[in-house]
């Protein structure tokens, strides 16, 4: 075989094999007998041929891996090193490392030492090893010609070889991944081959669609074994970091030619035979690229350079219109091949370029919107391996490429276990306030809540006071304008609840940003200083305050805890998280601390420490944001000295829980309601 890398040669004839060692072989090698091949114009032979080796009496024998002790494949059992073979190797230049050259010459060396025709194994210690050998006989016992059953091969002791140069275990371990490598190339190169000769059916010719209908189903099982065998062989790391260009090649004719067929199959929107085998032999193909891009950058440049990206590009578009129903289900091709861009798009920029060039916005957009959820899912694992700050950027400009986005998010709100939409959002989209912009402004309420519950988790994040969140400032600032224009459609809410509901959910969502931005966030608590935020909180606290009071509503107060509304209703929590933002807004800022002793905020807040289930933990709040409004502050602190004892505030939940407060001395008791006689 005239080809790059290194390559071993046994060149025997059965006879002489039999005549040398009773048919005995190389530990883990198997001889399978070829026909001979043509030759090239220069006299050499062409593919696996090795005729001519081994002299004009020899019969051209193959050599094909068996890994060992016997459970390779290939292997027929685990034979000692017959002494007296003729060894002969070839070393070619390219692929392969230096290392490996190295490893074929000590193997040589140690070969051309063997011991003389005729010892057999075991026959030195006539079945009885020294210590220490570590070698198994079959048979034993004086004058007893026993054979080892393979141990010997590696050298342990070498009473079995009584001459020296028997193979140490370093030259045979070199040999064999040596050896397992160079059979992996032939055989790869042979099984691509076999795989081209799938003959594509031609759109709307009957005739040919028959030729491919009548191939036996042994034939395209023996394809599909093929495919699979590539696939395996791919996921070892020494066979995959040294694979050819040629059988790259190959296998893009493979997939240019399954493209045609599914392409044909597609056009004529009917069910055919021929379709299930169609579509496993894409997904083993589509495994076979997505497998050699693992942790390798060479073969993530050769399959671009190849045009895999855009074959591959077009046939997921096919594929992603094909109908479950018309066809056999395309969900595992399309899976295979999601996931071969998404590898060969990891840690290299030249193929993230690439595939969002190829397959940006239109087959995301189909993709995203697939009927399968783990297509979506494994698309949104794409998304997010090529996104990058100038490709969200790129999402602002035109309508279709903004589409994508919304998908994603749409994704979120009905799949939300999917991890790679969420990581989609929260690390690239908020970052971008001009892209977060555009999406608030025209997307549906439901998109606004996914979009805004999604930043709350960002701020909430581990690290993210620091400014690890990655959301601009500017972004704060528009947020709050969107909450001071939206804000009175809460008040709707306490009449019957209507079709504001929508709107009054995106303002309390916006208000949890803004809690969350303003705790202890320094990239925005520029907030503290707008004009109108502070101002706008207290206010609405006193109205809805006061329609909780005017009427009973969901504004009111209550201590109904079993029978409290679900949290997704827009009043749950509303007046804890305006006492909430006063407070952040206020904290060592003596400016907005007198403005709500101006506006009579400190009056509220203390009216607002009542236990309210509509409310939770709105009386921990209000003590917060008490204590913030005097810490440094005389004035307010002189506001609270002032105010006077009125008496016991309303005690009606604790009476129906089976207590009352009495006074006494100055203080509070709290007792258990008397039971009447």
């Amino acid at each position: 075989m005239r080809s790059q890398g290194l390559l071993l040669r046994f060149a025997f004839s059965r006879k002489q094999a039999e005549r040398r060692g009773r048919g005995r072989l190389p530990l883990g090698l198997l001889v399978v007998p070829v026909k001979p091949h043509s030759r090239s114009a220069n006299g050499n032979p062409r593919g696996d041929d090795i005729s001519g080796l081994g002299g004009a009496e020899a019969e051209p024998v193959q050599i094909s891996w068996g890994r060992l002790s016997g459970r390779g494949r290939g292997c027929q059992g685990c034979e000692c090193l017959q002494r007296g073979a003729a060894v002969r190797e070839e070393i070619g230049t390219g692929a392969y490392p230096q290392a490996w050259s190295d490893a074929a010459g000590r193997f040589r060396r140690a070969m051309v030492l063997a011991a003389p025709v005729g010892d057999t194994p075991g026959s030195a210690c006539q079945g009885h090893p020294p210590a220490g050998c570590g070698v198994r006989c079959q048979g034993g016992g004086a004058g007893v010609r026993s054979q080892c059953t393979g141990a010997a091969i590696l050298g342990r002791a070498g009473a079995c070889h009584p001459r020296p140069g028997t193979p140490s275990p370093l030259f045979l371990a070199d040999y064999a991944r040596l050896h397992r490598n160079t059979c992996y190339r032939i055989e790869t190169k042979r099984a691509v081959s076999n795989v081209l000769t799938l003959r594509p059916a031609t759109t709307g010719d009957p005739k040919r669609r028959k030729q491919l209908h009548r191939m036996e189903t042994g034939s395209q099982e023996k394809h599909l074994d093929i495919l699979q065998g590539l696939s395996k062989a791919l996921r070892e790391q020494d066979f995959r970091t040294c694979v050819e260009r040629a059988t790259l090649q190959s296998l893009l004719q493979v997939l240019s030619k399954l493209s045609a067929e599914i392409d044909g199959l597609a056009k004529e929107g009917s069910a055919a035979e021929s379709a299930p085998v169609l579509l496993q032999l894409t997904a083993e193909c589509f495994r076979s690229q997505r497998n050699a891009c693992v942790h390798c950058v060479r073969n993530q440049t050769m399959l671009r350079d190849l045009g895999f990206i855009e074959e591959s590009v077009q046939l997921l578009t096919v594929l992603s219109r094909l109908e479950p129903e018309t066809t056999a289900c395309p969900f595992e091709a399309l899976r295979c091949g999601i996931q071969f861009l998404g590898n060969l798009a990891v840690g290299n920029q030249l193929c993230k370029d690439d595939i969002w060039k190829r397959s940006f916005p239109r087959l995301f957009l189909d993709l995203l919107e697939h009927r399968d959820e783990k297509t979506a899912a494994y698309t949104c694992m794409v998304l997010y391996t090529c996104l990058d700050q100038h490709k969200v950027n790129e999402l602002v400009l035109k309508p279709e490429l903004l589409e994508v986005a919304r998908k994603v998010i749409r994704l979120c709100r009905t799949q939300p276990e999917l991890d790679w939409a969420v990581f989609s959002v929260t690390q690239h989209f908020l970052k971008s306030s001009a892209l977060v912009e555009t999406l608030f402004a025209g997307s549906s309420h439901q998109e606004r809540v996914t979009l805004l519950e999604l930043m709350s988790a960002q701020l909430c994040e581990e690290g993210a006071a620091a400014g690890a969140s990655g959301i601009p400032p500017g972004l704060a600032l528009f947020l709050a304008s969107c909450f001071l224009s939206r804000c009175r459609m809460v008040l709707s809410l306490a009449s019957e609840a209507g079709p504001e509901d929508e709107e009054a959910l995106t303002v309390m969502r916006l208000l949890n940003v803004l809690c969350e931005m303003t705790s202890d966030h320094k990239n925005f608590m520029s907030l503290q200083d707008h004009p109108e935020l502070l101002r706008t909180a207290v206010d609405l606290l006193k109205e809805v305050h006061s329609l909780g009071k005017a009427s009973r509503n969901v504004f009111s107060a209550a201590q109904n805890f079993p029978a409290a509304g679900p949290a997704s209703h827009p009043a749950v929590s509303f007046k804890a998280h305006l006492v909430r933002l006063i407070g952040n807004l206020c904290h060592a800022h003596t400016a907005n601390q007198n403005q709500v002793r101006e506006m009579d905020g400190i009056p509220l807040i203390l009216d607002n420490c009542n236990i309210d289930s509509n409310n939770p933990f709105i009386s921990q709040w209000a003590i917060f944001a008490i204590r913030i409004l005097l810490e440094h502050n005389p004035q307010n602190q002189e506001v609270v000295r002032a105010l006077e004892r009125r008496g016991v505030a309303d005690d009606s939940a604790l009476r129906e829980m089976g207590f009352r407060l009495e006074e006494r001395d100055g203080s509070l008791l709290l007792k258990p309601l008397s039971k009447d006689p």
